[in-house]
């Protein structure tokens, strides 16, 4: 089982590695409540959930371990950025990321990952032209766009059951808009708090700010 702490190995046996060409083919079975996808509402405080289940609890990943595909479109330095920004979480949250290959697709709404790579969360560097997401968020000039999906767990509790992230290219700051994106994917909304890297305003935090890190331990810390 390849962890995310092996992934440096990846960047010198691919260098040279073409991405696959994905099958479009629908997700299956499709997630039975509606992705979060758009501006997050605000929040005063230093973080919050995207969504809460009836008890109040942030709604999370079902998976213990979170695969992942990247489609770099032949920039490996995207790659590398994917490598470090997905370090750096795993290390702020606690969850787990296994990296399953690359792949040719954009995600889109309606098919958010890669199904040839067998991957839970596709990241992607694209156009707002290649994909829907942008315009389904209502940025279409946002450096990135982030989504969960939801499946219900059981009445009134959800979980995240499928993600992806797609960054603009040419985007300043990439590692951290990386980070910011897959904090949505694991179910962070923005806040209004400047100093942290949820931030709906342009990042300028060095890094994982205390709110982050609280909100990534929430919805990312579990014992599997």
């Amino acid at each position: 089982m390849t962890r995310m702490t092996r992934l440096t190995r990846y960047l010198a046996l691919t260098a040279l590695a073409v991405a696959l060409v994905a099958a479009c083919t629908p997700l299956s079975p499709a997630p039975v409540a509606p992705p979060w996808v758009g501006d997050s509402p605000t929040h005063a405080s230093s973080w919050a959930p995207t969504r809460r289940n009836t008890d109040g609890t942030p709604v999370k990943w079902e998976a213990c371990q979170i695969r992942v595909a990247v489609n770099h479109g032949g920039d490996m330095a995207f790659w590398a950025d994917v490598t470090t920004a997905l370090l750096s979480v795993e290390q702020a949250s606690g969850v787990l990321f296994e990296f399953v290959g690359f792949t040719g697709h954009v995600p889109t709404l309606e098919q958010p990952v890669a199904i040839d790579s067998n991957s839970d969360v596709t990241i992607a560097q694209a156009a707002s032209s290649e994909t829907n997401l942008f315009a389904a968020s209502g940025l279409l000039s946002a450096a990135g766009v982030g989504t969960p999906y939801y499946r219900w767990a059981q009445p009134g509790h959800l979980r995240i059951g499928a993600g992806s992230v797609v960054i603009a290219p040419g985007v300043t700051n990439r590692v951290h808009v990386i980070e910011h994106e897959i904090g949505h994917v694991l179910g962070l909304a923005h806040t209004d708090n400047a100093t942290q890297i949820m931030t709906s305003q342009a990042i300028t935090a060095p890094g994982w700010g205390s709110g982050d890190r609280a909100g990534l331990q929430a919805v990312g810390g579990r014992t599997c």
